[in-house]
């Protein structure tokens, strides 16, 4: 079966309600269907939801993770920030575990080079330490070091807060740590703050998945997320190196049907095959907004269904920044900015648009403000 780009766009948007905002008002199945939402910067999960929710409201977020702790945020895919279902962390967790903690090690090893080491028994005391300190409380990265001075006694402040730094990621990536209420507005981290996830879901038990069968897992909700897709955007959405990547991959292949993109061999979750036949080539799909490093943007590494390559440099940036965008007929058409200090706004797009698809934005984009600066 082959398929054109704009197919795979369609199915992709569809899946990830970007053609009709989704009607049904507990975000975690949205946030489900997309793998969890980037949540590297504050206002990113509200403007991913309110783009894929009808009638969002930031307070549906807040309760969610904030009081109910229905969610749970951490580093996750990529080493990055990211929000899933309290149900689902265990597979996430697991899964990635291997990978996050060799990233630590390699962390470790320049944390060394650059005179800020700790012998193996300092390092484990201070990780038990920090353990021990939020099983009961959240805290700051400032509040921890106050805490743990004596260990880290002879190291300049830099390799202090670094070292806390690493430790609260390794003990993230085992699964002991999350993330808590930051301090700071709705849209802007100020501090981060963490907790156990003893504390954050009281009487947590840890999960005994394995860890190829939770790779698995995450393959498959991969694939039924972001299909059709190549084994490559799998390793490059999930950060999983390619032998473990390639292992879940073959785990789940007898569910997955092979279709060509533009004659490039993909995958897809065999039941959805008849879904992506049905996208319409000319459908007229309307303008949206989403935040920087949103999750549409970030699941495939060939991005040429929803992205030129000549515009690509404007989108994924230096120092592995990712700008907000907007999507007009299917494709980022541009990026955006806008600052809450002065309620200041700026619209780039990549090409003049057409007066339809001007006011289509510009109607859309006066949503996102009054949403952003709604009390």
């Amino acid at each position: 079966m082959d398929f054109t780009l704009r197919k795979a766009s369609g199915f992709s948007l569809m899946r990830h309600s970007l053609v009709e905002r989704n009607k049904n008002s507990n975000l975690l199945t949205v946030i489900s269907f997309i793998c969890g939402l980037n949540t590297q910067s504050a206002r990113a999960a509200y403007v991913s939801l309110w783009s894929r929710i009808r009638n969002f409201k930031r307070s549906q977020y807040d309760k969610a993770l904030f009081t109910d702790k229905r969610l749970i945020r951490t580093w996750l895919m990529r080493g990055t920030v990211h929000t899933v279902p309290r149900g689902e962390y265990p597979v996430y967790q697991k899964a990635l575990e291997s990978y996050q903690v060799a990233r630590r090690e390699r962390g470790e090893r320049n944390l060394e080079k650059m005179g800020f080491g700790l012998e193996p028994k300092k390092r484990t005391k201070l990780e038990d330490r920090i353990a021990e300190l939020l099983t009961h409380d959240s805290l700051t990265i400032n509040e921890l070091l106050d805490e743990t001075k004596p260990i880290l006694e002879g190291l300049p402040y830099k390799g202090k807060r670094w070292r806390i730094v690493h430790a609260v990621r390794l003990l993230s990536n085992r699964g002991i740590v999350c993330h808590a209420e930051h301090k700071g507005s709705w849209y802007h981290f100020k501090e981060n703050r963490f907790t156990s996830l003893q504390h954050w879901l009281k009487g947590h038990r840890s999960s005994k998945v394995d860890g190829n069968e939770a790779r698995a897992k995450l393959a498959l909700k991969y694939f039924t997320g972001y299909g059709p897709a190549t084994l490559a955007d799998f390793i490059y959405w999930s950060g999983l190196k390619s032998p473990d990547a390639k292992r879940a991959f073959e785990i789940i292949k007898s569910k997955l049907v092979e279709v060509t993109i533009s004659g490039r061999v993909n995958w897809l979750l065999a039941q959805d095959a008849d879904i992506l036949e049905g996208i319409p080539e000319s459908a007229d799909y309307p303008v949206r907004f989403l935040p920087e490093f949103d999750s549409l943007v970030m699941g495939h590494k060939d991005k040429t269904r929803i992205l030129s390559d000549e515009c690509r440099k404007k989108v994924l940036l230096r120092l592995a920044d990712v700008a907000p965008v907007f999507l007009v007929r299917g494709r980022i058409a541009g990026t955006w900015k806008h600052k809450m200090s002065d309620k200041s706004f700026e619209l780039e797009p990549f090409e003049k648009l057409g007066k339809k698809e001007q006011t289509s934005v510009d109607e859309e984009f006066a949503g996102l403000r009054g949403f952003m600066e709604r009390d």
